[in-house]
């Protein structure tokens, strides 16, 4: 027997249920139902011709007895397929189909099977504990992701990933909290198109922690933690093309930290805060930073305010770091560095093909969006970014690289030459 529990009403007529169930053609099922002034026993075995979903509706036939009759059904949807989500629609009589949507994403990730997708429609859905560990896909709004937003609320983490199959995009996730990955916690899987924001993590990871899988072409701002406050990447865990910004820590890595063999490439920091390494923090030896720029954040510990090289080392590749550094352990090379002072330890792996920039490289300082001409353009190591660098593309979708070497930062310019060499 199958048990709908769901049911309500008091009165004749009112009692109903709107479970979904699964049926089988041609197989007959024998209903309990409880709620109203259940639990009550229904004598009747309905046999389905079409294998679905069913949405079943029950009638009390007189207030309060026990005698219910099955009315009929009221909807029917495939079984496979993706599930849909809007702001007016309705757990209990929706279907999940695109005309029946369901009100929230808890109610379509019940049901979608393997290998589809739940597709959420415009506006903003309090949720927390949301758990994809399994072959699915969560889309919002592909073109405008601020319009799909998954709110926690500070109730709780917003959205943890542990599945390699899993599929992210087009949302808005913000206002989690947890210890570590307040609004997206990941071991595997795809988040891409989203912004990240607004995340407290009392340890590691105010937005994110990416332990595993990547963040792509995302905005990760204004998290909060003790390291990490943008994001903390660990294990084997990459984000590439993404923005930092507002973050801040009580400690370091105001935009990111990174330790065990993460990576963290084409992306852009400013704006972020900290007390040691306001944009990025290094804490391993296989940790990486490639095509970068870090510039404009503000830290509390003198001229090292934009990349820390924490004891355990680091290795920062190609990268623009406009506002000193702190180097105690690792590498700094094929970068551009300003004049800013910056410390080096007793034992530090020396900085190497290095060059020295001043602002008139930039159009502005604000984006950094590096000037045709410069010394940023083919000064950074080809071997070094096919080493540890996986994207095709720069921080703007241009293809890397385009000249005979690698550019340095975070944005890749035509060759000074115009000749263009693109290698994939």
């Amino acid at each position: 027997s199958a048990v709908l529990s769901d049911c309500w009403g008091s009165t004749a007529g009112e009692a109903h249920s709107n479970e979904l169930i699964v049926a089988t053609a041609g197989v007959t099922t024998k209903w309990s139902l409880t709620g109203a002034e259940g639990p009550f026993d229904l004598d009747v075995q309905p046999s389905f011709a079409t294998p679905g979903i069913y949405t079943n509706w029950c009638e009390l036939t007189a207030a309060g007895k026990e005698t219910l009759v099955l009315r009929g059904i009221v909807g029917l949807r495939a079984a496979d397929g993706d599930y849909y989500v809007a702001a007016d629609g309705d757990d209990k009589t929706g279907l999940g189909t695109a005309d029946r949507p369901f009100a929230t994403p808890e109610k379509a990730l019940a049901n979608v099977r393997d290998g589809y997708g739940v597709r959420i429609g415009a506006g903003k859905y309090k949720t927390f504990g949301l758990v994809l560990d399994r072959a699915v896909a969560l889309v919002g709004d592909e073109s405008d992701p601020s319009r799909v937003v998954l709110d926690a609320g500070q109730l709780g983490r917003t959205l943890k990933i542990a599945d390699e199959a899993v599929r992210v995009s087009g949302v808005t996730i913000k206002g989690g909290f947890a210890s570590s990955g307040a609004n997206v916690y990941m071991t595997a899987g795809v988040v891409s198109n989203c912004v990240l924001t607004g995340g407290n993590g009392s340890d590691n990871g105010g937005n994110a922690y990416v332990g595993g899988g990547q963040i792509v072409d995302s905005q990760i701002l204004n998290g909060s933690a003790r390291r990490g406050g943008g994001a903390a990447v660990s294990g084997r865990g990459r984000i590439l093309r993404c923005l930092f910004k507002g973050n801040s820590v009580t400690d370091s890595g105001g935009g990111v930290s990174i330790n065990g063999s993460g990576v963290v490439e084409s992306s852009f920091f400013t704006g972020n805060s900290g007390r040691y390494g306001s944009g990025v923090q290094l804490d391993s030896m296989d940790a990486r930073l490639v095509n970068c720029t870090v510039a404009g954040n503000a830290a509390g510990y003198g001229s090292a305010s934009q990349v820390w090289n924490e004891t355990n080392g680091g290795n920062a590749l190609n990268c623009v770091v406009v506002g000193g550094y702190y180097i105690k352990k690792g590498t700094i090379s094929y970068c551009a560095l300003d004049l800013t002072p910056r410390e080096e330890t007793t034992g530090t792996k020396s900085s190497d093909h290095n060059v020295t920039v001043d602002s008139s490289i930039f159009e502005d300082t604000t984006a950094y969006r590096p000037k045709k001409g410069t010394d940023l353009q083919g000064k950074g190591s080809n071997l070094g970014y096919s080493a540890h660098a996986v994207s095709t593309t720069d921080y703007e979708g241009s293809p890397r690289r385009q000249g005979a070497r690698i550019d340095i930062g975070h944005i890749e310019l035509p060759p000074k030459d115009g000749t263009l060499l693109f290698v994939r």
